[in-house]
C-alpha cells in the first residue's frame, strides 16, 4: 500500500512539473499591451516574420562588418551569471584597439525587443493552440491565397462540381481494350477449357437532366484454348466470344458519390471452332456454337479518390434463353441443338475501375470478373441416341483499359 501511494505521488509530480515546464523559447508576445490589443491573430503572425527577417537581416550585417564582438548572443534568460556575462557584453567602451558604439540593440533579442516583441517562456494551454491556428491560417492565407475556412469552402464547392460530373447529362462514349483468362468446366464429365482471350469493348450511354439513362455497349474477344477431358488433350482451339447489352437506370445522390441502379437485357455469343483438329488419343474436335440471352441486374457506385475517380459495379445476371449447338457432324455424327431454359442458370460479374481525368476525357483501368453458373440443358433426342449439354460452370477475370469522353 505504502509503495502504491509513493508511486502516485512520483507520477503526480511529474505530472505538474511536466505541465509547468517552460517552453522553448518557440513563442513570441508583444511587450506593449495596447500593442497587443490590436495586434492578434494572422495580422500578428505577419508582422512577427517580417519583424524576425528584419532582424535576422540586420545581424548578418553586423557580423559581416565585425561590429559585434561575438556573433552568439549570450543567453539572458539564465539568471545565474547573468550579471558577469552582461559585463562582458555591454559595460566596456574599448576592446584592445576597437572602439565601442552602443546602438539600440547589440544582438537578436535586443532586435526584437526594438521592434516591441519578446519572448514568451510560459503559455497557456489555450493561447498555445490559438497560436498555432493564427499560424496555420497565416498559412493558407500565403500559400492559396483565402483562410482556412474559405479554402474548406472553395474545396467542397469544387469537389461538388466534380461529383455532379461523374454523371452529368448528356452523351458520353467509351472504348477500350481487355485481357482476361477463361476457366470452363463441366465436372461431372470431367472436361475442363482454359483460354487467354483479348478483346476491345465499346459503349454508348445517354443521360437527361432528372438522371436517367440508358446505354448500349458492346464486347468482342479472341483467344485460343486449351481442351483436357477423356477424349485427350489439345491445345490451340479457336475461340471466340462476344457480348451486346442494352440497359436502363436512374442516378441517385450519395453523400459522397452517386449510386445507379440498372436493369436491361443481354445476349451472349461464343464460338469453339475445333472442326479439323484431333486430341493427342486420335478423337475428332467439333465446332460449338453458345447463344445465350439474359436480364443484367445491377448497380454502379461512383465517388472520387482524391483528383481521381472510382467507380465499382455488381451485377447479376438471371438466363433467359439458351442455345448450344454441338457440330458432330465434323468427326461424322449428327448436328446437335440442346435447348437451355429460363432461370436455369445464372450469371454474377463485378468491376472496379480507377479514373484518371484530364481535360477532354477520363482514363480508366481496373480488373473485372464474370462467372457463369448453367444447369444441365434439355435433352435432345436424335436416334439411336440422347444428347444433352451438361451442367456447367465459367469463370472469367482479367483487366480492362479504356476511355470515356
Amino acid at each position: 500500500m505504502k509503495f502504491k501511494l509513493i508511486s502516485i505521488l512520483v507520477l503526480g509530480l511529474v505530472i505538474i512539473a511536466t505541465a509547468c515546464s517552460p517552453m522553448r523559447k518557440n513563442y513570441w508576445k508583444r511587450v506593449d499591451d495596447n500593442s497587443a490589443l490590436y495586434l492578434t491573430g494572422p495580422r500578428a503572425v505577419a508582422r512577427l516574420d517580417q519583424d524576425i527577417a528584419i532582424c535576422t537581416n540586420a545581424m548578418k550585417k553586423l557580423v559581416k562588418i565585425d561590429a559585434l564582438r561575438e556573433t552568439m548572443p549570450p543567453d539572458t534568460s539564465v539568471k545565474s551569471g547573468l550579471a558577469s556575462t552582461l559585463t562582458y557584453y555591454d559595460t566596456p567602451t574599448r576592446i584592445g584597439a576597437k572602439k565601442i558604439s552602443h546602438t539600440d540593440f547589440h544582438d537578436f533579442e535586443g532586435c526584437m525587443l526594438s521592434q516591441g516583441w519578446a519572448r514568451k517562456n510560459y503559455v497557456r494551454h489555450q493561447t498555445l493552440m490559438k497560436a498555432e491556428n493564427n499560424y496555420q491560417e497565416i498559412k493558407s492565407i500565403r500559400k492559396t491565397g483565402m483562410t482556412i475556412e474559405e479554402k474548406q469552402a472553395t474545396d467542397a464547392a469544387a469537389r461538388q462540381a466534380r461529383l455532379k460530373a461523374l454523371v452529368k447529362p448528356g452523351e458520353q462514349f467509351s472504348i477500350g481494350i481487355q485481357a482476361y483468362r477463361d476457366t470452363y468446366d463441366e465436372p461431372d464429365l470431367n472436361v475442363k477449357t482454359s483460354t487467354d482471350f483479348y478483346g476491345a469493348t465499346a459503349s454508348y450511354t445517354n443521360r437527361d437532366n432528372a438522371h436517367y439513362f440508358w446505354t448500349v455497349e458492346g464486347k468482342i474477344a479472341r483467344g485460343e484454348a486449351s481442351y483436357d477431358s477423356p477424349s485427350g488433350i489439345l491445345n490451340g482451339i479457336p475461340e471466340y466470344e462476344g457480348d451486346i447489352r442494352l440497359t436502363y437506370g436512374k442516378d441517385f445522390p450519395l453523400e459522397n458519390g452517386w449510386i445507379s441502379p440498372y436493369i436491361g437485357l443481354g445476349t451472349r455469343i461464343y464460338r469453339m471452332q475445333g472442326k479439323g483438329l484431333v486430341t493427342d488419343l486420335g478423337f475428332w474436335a467439333y465446332d460449338r456454337r453458345i447463344d445465350q440471352l439474359y436480364l443484367p441486374i445491377g448497380a454502379t457506385w461512383r465517388s472520387l479518390l482524391g483528383w481521381w475517380t472510382i467507380s465499382s459495379t455488381l451485377e447479376v445476371d438471371p438466363l433467359l434463353f439458351g442455345q448450344v449447338n454441338s457440330r458432330l457432324t465434323n468427326g461424322g455424327g449428327p448436328n446437335v441443338v440442346n435447348k437451355q431454359s429460363a432461370f436455369s442458370g445464372y450469371g454474377i460479374r463485378g468491376e472496379m475501375m480507377i479514373g484518371i481525368p484530364t481535360k477532354a476525357q477520363t482514363i480508366e483501368f481496373g480488373p473485372f470478373f464474370r462467372y457463369w453458373n448453367v444447369r444441365d440443358s434439355e435433352i435432345e433426342v436424335l436416334p439411336p441416341w440422347a444428347y444433352y449439354e451438361p451442367y456447367n460452370e465459367r469463370l472469367q477475370y482479367g483487366l480492362e483499359a479504356r476511355i470515356l469522353f
